[in-house]
């Protein structure tokens, strides 16, 4: 049994191997786990476990800016929200439960490994009106808890953001990470103090090095002017970083939209 904690910096490991519950002021939003035979970890979301979800395999035509509108279309009707994953491999995809979908729609290999990465940006999560999620009272679980209280009154959408990174890659962004003061207490992304941020060290596998997950939220926008009544789930993931930055590609993702 690990005690519920309120920090900055987490370790999952095989002792036992654990997960970590992903709180905003009490309401239960995703959780981050690891693969116990390969250095991969993933995304949950229980609270969409029986929710419709939209997923798709998305592209952006090369010199098109990349913040426009993006209709989910594919797939359509799913009854459970998937987990999204990212393998040793380099894989990045959408599965529960021991099913795949159609692996040409949510499955994406945007580098040959996944020590390739080295702090990129991998995923984007945006979840709209976590308020009408039930309220918890977190107490002491099998699985580390995390609650992120940064926000007094929670905004109509949140984004949250993870990126990928080595040790020495982590350490030239963050100069003071190692120091238990500063672990101990919030951590900004390059001084913006609205910007708070999460480590989670996977360190699961001995004979491999490990690898860092960094997860900043962010107040946002609302998804859908729409909606009024629905929790709303986005996730964007499995694209090249490179080619992202690359005026004269055609960078591709994959997708989810699920509604609660």
């Amino acid at each position: 049994m690990i005690p519920f904690q309120e920090n900055s910096y987490h370790i999952l490991d095989n002792n036992p191997l654990s997960r970590v519950r992903f709180y905003i002021n009490e309401r239960y939003v995703f959780t981050i786990g690891v693969y116990k035979n390969e250095m991969g970890f993933f995304v949950d979301f229980p609270k969409f476990s029986k929710c419709s979800s939209n997923l798709d395999n998305i592209s952006f035509p090369a010199g098109v800016m990349k913040n426009h509108n993006i209709t989910i279309k594919n797939q359509e009707g799913l009854k459970f929200c998937p987990k999204l994953s990212f393998h040793e491999s380099g894989f990045v995809l959408f599965s529960k439960t021991r099913h795949f979908f159609n692996k040409i729609i949510v499955r994406n290999q945007p580098v040959n490994s996944i020590y390739e990465h080295w702090g990129e940006h991998i995923f984007t999560l945006m979840m709209q009106r976590i308020d009408l999620l039930e309220k918890e009272e977190i107490k002491i679980h099998k699985k580390t808890s995390f609650t992120n209280r940064k926000f007094g009154e929670i905004p109509p959408a949140v984004k949250f953001i993870g990126n990928l990174w080595n040790e020495d890659d982590l350490k030239e962004c963050f100069p003071n990470f190692g120091s238990a003061r500063y672990l101990n207490r919030p951590i900004v992304w390059a001084n913006n103090v609205e910007d708070v941020v999460v480590i989670f060290k996977f360190s699961h596998l001995s004979d491999k090095e490990p690898l860092y997950l960094t997860i900043r939220t962010q107040a946002i926008d609302i998804l859908d002017k729409n909606n009024k009544d629905s929790v709303i789930l986005s996730i964007m993931a499995g694209w090249n970083a490179k080619e992202m930055d690359d005026v004269n590609a055609n960078p591709k993702f994959i997708g989810l939209i699920a509604k609660k």
